[in-house]
Order: C-alpha cells, then structure tokens, then sequence
C-alpha cells in the first residue's frame, strides 16, 4: 500500500471518495503520485502547465509511455491536484462528504495563489481559500431554492474583484433567476452570504453562446475560453454544478458526488491514443466536436456508442447493416440530404457542421453505435455489432459492443449514469474501458 494512503489510514469512505474523482482504483499507481507530490511547490507547476495548456506529462511520470499512462487511469493533471489536496484535507473529509467544499476550494485557489514564502502571502492565500469555500457553500444554498417553480441557473467567476461603480449590486437570487441560463456571468465578495449575498453582472454573453442548449446545437467552446486566469462557478438549472477552468469543465457536482471531468484533457488523450490507432494525426476538431457530444450525452443522461474508424480498413462484417427503413439509416440519411436555410446540403460531414449538434446526439440515443471515419464523415447510426465467433463476453451489451469496436477504432461508451469510457486496443496495447468521465 502506498506510503502516505498507509500513513493517513484512510477509511473506506475516503477511498471510494478518492477512487469516484479520479477513477483510479489501483492504489499501487498512487505510489509514484507520492513520489511525485512530494517536491516541493509541484502543484504550482502542474497548475502553470494547466494555464499554458502544454502539460508534458513525461516530466511527471518520465517512465510511462502514454498508452502505459492512459491504461492505468490517468489522463488529467486535476486528479493529481485533487489528490494532493484531498491528503492535506483529509481529516474534513468525513464531515464534509459528499460536498468537500475545503478540499475543491484549495484545488480551484490554486490558479490564484502566488507561491512565495513571505507571511503577507500566506495570509491572503488563506482568505482566498476560504472564500473560496464560503462561495461553494453558498452555491449550494441556492442549488436547493427555487422561484415561481424555476431552478435557478448561475456562473460566477472567479477570482473576485471589487465592484464596477457603474454596476448595481444585485441579490443573489435575483441574479439567478434573471441573468443565468447562459445570460451573463456574475461576481462580486458578497455572493459568499448564501442567500443574503449580492453580486454584479461582470458581462453579458453575445447570442446567447455561453448557454448549454447553444453549446449542444453547434458543438462548440463558448467564447469565453480566452480566460485564462478565471475560474467559473457554474450552477445549471438541472442542479448539476460545474467548475471550470478557461471554460473547460474540470469539476462537476451530479448523482450525489463531486466527478472530475476535463474534457479538453480527455479530448487530448483520445487524439493521442487515435494516432497511435490509426498511425497518423486526426483532425483536432473532429476529436474536439465528438468529445463534446460524448460529453453532452453524459450531462443528458443518455447512453449510447461513439466510434471512430479508419473507413478504408473498418471491416463491416462486425455490425450488422441497417436496413433502408430503420430508423438508423432515415436518421442517417435525414442528416445528409438535410439543407439549410440558405439552402446549402449537410452532406456527408455532418459531425463538422453548423448546429446539428442535438440531431446527432439524438440519433446516438438509438439503440446500436454512431460511427465517424477520422475525417468526421457520419458512416453509419443504429449500428448493431456482433458477438465474436457466438462467444459472449463479459459485461453488458454495450461494453461487449465498444470492446469489439475498439479493435478497430477509439470508442466512447457512455452510460445512463454520466460515466464515459473509452475503449481501443491492437496486439500491443490495449484500452480497455478506462473512465474519463
């Protein structure tokens, strides 16, 4: 057992919390996180990287290939700062389940600390750390009211700064009540006053970009992503709360527990193991934009299959043809025949087109897997695969289905619980349902 997990003595409640937000579950591999963690100031440089968005992760684990990596659990640097965080935190743990408002408050004040020695500096990490918490604390207040039978709806960035003369300050209800589902985003200090908090409208959202219905429709990053240095609390009308980093989900709140995320990461991690699937670079976009249904699909509660195949390689004896009346194919045929106000045809690629974004993840919420080719080209829907040679395997039909898929591409399984694994494998390596969501 590793060192500091045999040191801390942790309960069974802190190891499932622990192994529910990273989703790696074998506590040998926490042995070289130790090592890691141990240098001094490290979380520092893992939250610079994070910034840059040029994380070298053979600078954190030099011995591991990515394969290597990637099939032991880990593709985000968010669970290395969670897990250092979760050490430091964890005698508030068992008190504060499932909500950890001291453990996610000092991994999001990381990206504003200055890491300097001098007593002023470590006083205002400490406040910045605790209102940080009063903040989360807060959210969670209102994620429970409602008004006129509305769920309320809120983004807040972070970090704080003082109030705009010009700008009213607001209650916080009414803020997210009037301004939130996509509206604008909010500050000010004194939303940490729960429900007597007050806040500001720091800006509006142009065409309604930010909202989650205009991210589903095009598939797109919301326009806020140049943001480096904030850090966006979000409360959605479904009662999920996300917190992300440059408009990069790395925290979300859903079925009773907090869940890292990461997609930019996990998006990173899929065009990394397609490269070494197919032996040459896929289009970052068509990764980008099938990260982004996947994801969708989980924050929906929708399950399905997301596959990616070479086309001239990909042998059809494995799934079965629709035929020329299921629903598959006329949705299939529906997308690429479909035109446009303007009158211009979908066409073949439909996965790189303006908003058909809910188009496609509905026809992925029928039974069987979408099937993209590397250039986003859609192939098929409804696609229903084979068993090998009649032998069942172990698991469910939809594991069994992206394992045998990921012979021959990268696979995205997703749950009706929000749980996305990814599948691929040759005769060398293999992926075999690693959760990255």
């Amino acid at each position: 057992m590793p060192e500091k997990i045999q040191k801390y003595r942790f309960n069974e409640m802190q190891i499932e919390i622990l192994r529910q937000m990273t989703g790696v579950k074998d506590k040998k591999v926490w042995q070289k996180v130790d090592e890691l963690m141990s240098r001094k100031e490290i979380h520092y440089d893992i939250a610079n990287s994070i910034r840059q968005n040029d994380l070298d992760w053979t600078f954190i684990f030099p011995e591991w290939e990515d394969i290597e990596r990637i099939s032991k659990g880990f593709y985000s640097p968010f669970q290395l700062l969670f897990y250092e965080k979760f050490i430091e935190t964890r005698e508030l743990v068992k008190y504060e389940a499932p909500f950890l408002f001291t453990t996610l408050s000092r991994t999001i004040s990381i990206f504003h600390e200055k890491p300097e020695s001098k007593k002023k500096s470590i006083r205002k990490i400490k406040e910045l750390r605790d209102t940080n918490r009063k903040l989360l604390q807060s959210i969670f207040w209102i994620r429970e009211t409602t008004e006129e039978r509305e769920a309320p709806s809120l983004e807040i960035y972070l970090p704080f700064d003082e109030l705009e003369e010009s700008m009213p300050n607001i209650p916080i209800g009414l803020l997210a009540n009037v301004f939130g589902r996509g509206i604008a985003v909010t500050s000010g200090k004194n939303l940490i006053k729960g429900l007597a908090g007050r806040g500001y409208v720091k800006l509006f959202y142009s065409k309604h970009n930010g909202a989650p219905l205009a991210q589903l429709y095009d598939l797109k990053e919301d326009p806020c992503s140049n943001l480096k240095e904030f850090i966006s609390l979000i409360l959605k009308r479904d009662r999920h709360i996300t917190i992300a980093q440059q408009s990069n989900p790395i925290f979300e709140f859903y079925d009773g527990g907090w869940h890292i995320v990461d997609y930019r990461s996990w998006s990173d991690t899929i065009g990394q193991i397609a490269y070494k699937k197919f032996g040459k670079t896929i289009n970052s976009n068509v990764i980008d934009r099938i990260t982004r249904l996947a994801y969708h699909m989980a924050t929906h509660w929708h399950g399905g299959i997301l596959a990616i195949v070479d086309e001239i390689t990909f042998d059809k004896t494995y799934v079965e043809q629709q035929s020329s009346n299921s629903n598959g194919h006329l949705i299939c045929q529906s997308l690429k025949n479909g035109r446009y106000e303007e009158g211009e045809v979908i066409g073949e690629n439909v996965l790189m087109s303006e908003g058909i974004g809910r188009a496609l993840m509905n026809a992925a919420l029928q039974d069987g897997a979408t099937i993209f080719n590397i250039d986003g080209k859609l192939l098929m829907t409804s696609a229903m695969v084979r068993e090998q040679g009649g032998k069942i395997e172990e698991g469910g039909a939809r594991h069994r289905a992206a394992k045998r898929l990921g012979n021959m591409g990268v696979v995205l399984a997703i749950s009706h619980d929000g749980g996305i694994r990814l599948f691929s494998n040759n005769e060398e390596w293999n992926v075999d349902g690693i959760r990255i969501h």
